[in-house]
């Protein structure tokens, strides 16, 4: 069927289950190529990533690497990693937030950066290929509060780019980290290192969209 004079009579139309029919460039109806993110089930239209955030469960800090979340629905352009109360049993080190795909987490290729600043002024900076590096810490009795956010920058290259706030209130410091990642396939897990040291207190929760 085509449109004329501003109207169209969908006559004729074949139209698969779950499938809109709409006016195409040259005015006729056709069916429509539905965009990234989203879907139809039945009569309804469904969109993905970029809309309200989903939260995972809240996860305590212990060890040397707690995964946060695994098995992420495809589709996600963000996400988020919020902390508090985190700390480190040594001295002058730093945590990661390392990613991964359905092939497991990568730990490798990371452009990771973090540094601290404290009175004086002091600043530390440390560098990471094995994660987004980010708390750059100066004690072992110091607590973070803070919060890390990425954004998908290439989907078709499954490039991550984020960046990380967070300040440790007994010691009056603040710290910033960050960097960029490609993943060799889409998002599907996220969990946080240590680094070189090991959590000893502190929780973490994932939201993502």
């Amino acid at each position: 069927a085509n449109a004329t004079a501003g109207s169209a009579v969908p006559t004729g139309i074949a139209l698969a289950a779950s499938e809109l029919a709409g006016r195409g460039a040259s005015g006729n109806i056709a069916a429509i190529t539905l965009g990234t993110n989203l879907s139809m089930s039945g009569t309804t239209l469904n969109a993905s990533g970029g809309g309200s955030w989903t939260y995972g469960s809240e996860v305590s800090l212990s060890g040397t690497s707690v995964n946060l979340v695994t098995g992420l629905p495809s589709g996600i352009v963000e996400f988020e990693v919020i902390f508090t109360g985190l700390s480190l049993n040594a001295n002058n080190n730093y945590c990661e937030i390392q990613i991964g795909d359905s092939g497991g987490f990568e730990t490798s290729g990371y452009l990771g950066v973090t540094c601290s600043f404290a009175t004086a002024p002091t600043i530390n900076v440390s560098t990471s290929l094995a994660g987004f590096a980010f708390a750059r810490t100066v004690s072992s009795t110091g607590l973070y509060e803070g919060i890390a956010k990425f954004s998908l920058e290439d989907a078709s290259s499954f490039t991550w780019v984020g960046a990380a706030s967070c300040v440790d209130h007994a010691f009056a410091i603040l710290s910033l980290g960050g960097g960029r990642k490609s993943l060799s396939a889409e998002l599907t897990q996220i969990r946080i290192t240590s680094g070189p040291a090991t959590f000893d207190n502190g929780v973490a929760i994932v939201r993502y969209r």
